[in-house]
């Protein structure tokens, strides 16, 4: 004879609660920007690393990239982002470069050509969490902006 336990009489029994959220994940895509345009137009480049926990890249002839950076759980402002131009690399004409940036306010980086000609640029983009300093994701972003002059006839 087995016996099992018993609840006492009137106990009442909830069900189980819902699921914890899923923890926070922080996401950095590769990137291949490329602008082409004919004078006098600029070529322009722009990267951010919004507050609402997404990024934007766009090139004005080249099409954009839109992405989550940090799903499930956590806040914007418990990481930071660094834009680290590669050796050789022009830095952006707006956005501060190769310092922590904390991301509770967007961060955007612009790069522009006006000169006839084509230029590369390189970058580096991390973020970290701001309470360890731990680097949880990195990208290599590859930019090329040209400016195409008169084509003669």
């Amino acid at each position: 004879m087995t016996f099992a336990a018993r609840r006492p009489l009137g106990e009442v029994i909830s069900p189980p609660g819902p699921p914890p959220p899923p923890p926070a994940e922080v996401v950095l895509l590769d990137g291949n920007y490329v602008s082409l345009v004919f004078e006098p137009a600029t070529a322009t480049f722009t990267y951010s690393v919004r507050d609402d926990g997404f990024v934007v890249g766009s090139a004005n002839s080249g099409g954009s990239q839109s992405y989550e950076w940090l799903t499930g759980t956590g806040s914007v402002s418990d990481y930071d982002v660094r834009w680290t131009p590669t050796p050789g690399s022009a830095v952006p004409d707006t956005g501060t470069t190769s310092t922590w940036l904390n991301l509770g306010t967007t961060r955007t980086w612009s790069i522009s050509r006006t000169a006839s000609g084509g230029q590369a640029y390189g970058a580096v983009i991390e973020i970290r969490e701001t309470s360890t300093g731990t680097v949880l994701a990195d990208a290599d972003l590859s930019i090329f902006l040209e400016v195409v002059g008169e084509i003669p006839l």
